[in-house]
């Protein structure tokens, strides 16, 4: 038979093996969950930017001249979506998609964009609503440049849109064992900031590209 101590240290042993599992297994559970949620993050802004990007570069589109399609074009009622903009953190604008000259109310060819709390959002007449792009959006940001790179303000200048997202994780988890907090700045390539520190626990992603607009000239 066993002695009592012997049962004693045996029953210490294990509880020490069953820790060290436990924490492993912990270790791996935290970290499977803070991938997922980078992945996720990683996904849903690329997958925005793209969207964004392919609309945006078709801005002003105008074969034939006569659609006076471009930026910061009144929408005409009853689909209007805030207003004609070329705002930091608006962007609207017109195209002449089926080519026959005018800018159609009544098919897809008036498109904005705007952050509605948290979510990505885009107007187009051919659904005459705002429609979700991405969700766990912090920030967008834009800028308008003209053909020497100088800002502008001017929506017949325009020739370049830099276009700048943060987005943060869907949950605010701990980066792997360490307890992380977001004290970064986030800005556009002028070196705006666009996103104060928000000192959370979340875990953010800033992507920015610069489009340039070939149907505005």
């Amino acid at each position: 038979g066993y002695t009592l101590i012997e049962v004693c240290i045996a029953m210490a042993i294990a509880g020490i093996m069953m820790m060290v599992i436990y924490k492993a297994h912990d270790t791996q559970v935290r970290s499977s969950v803070t991938q997922t949620e980078v992945v996720n993050m990683q996904q849903n802004i690329r997958a925005a930017m793209y969207y964004m990007e392919r609309a945006i570069r078709m801005a002003g589109f105008d074969p034939g001249g006569s659609a006076d399609a471009g930026l910061n074009k009144d929408f005409p009622n009853p689909h209007q979506a805030i207003g004609p903009a070329m705002l930091a953190n608006y962007l609207a604008f017109t195209v002449d998609a089926n080519e026959n000259g005018t800018v159609d109310v009544n098919d897809s060819e008036l498109f904005a964009y705007r952050l509605n709390g948290d979510r990505l959002e885009q107007f187009s007449t051919g659904a005459v609503q705002w429609q979700p792009v991405a969700e766990n959006v912090d920030a967008i940001n834009f800028v308008y440049l003209d053909k020497n790179g100088n800002r502008t303000a001017a929506p017949t200048d325009v020739r370049s849109i830099q276009v700048t997202l943060v987005v943060r994780s869907g949950d605010s988890v701990p980066v792997y064992m360490i307890k992380h907090v977001d004290d970064n700045v986030y800005t556009n390539q002028q070196g705006d900031v666009i996103l104060a520190q928000q000192n959370d626990n979340f875990r953010r992603m800033r992507l920015t590209t610069e489009v340039n607009c070939r149907n505005l000239y």
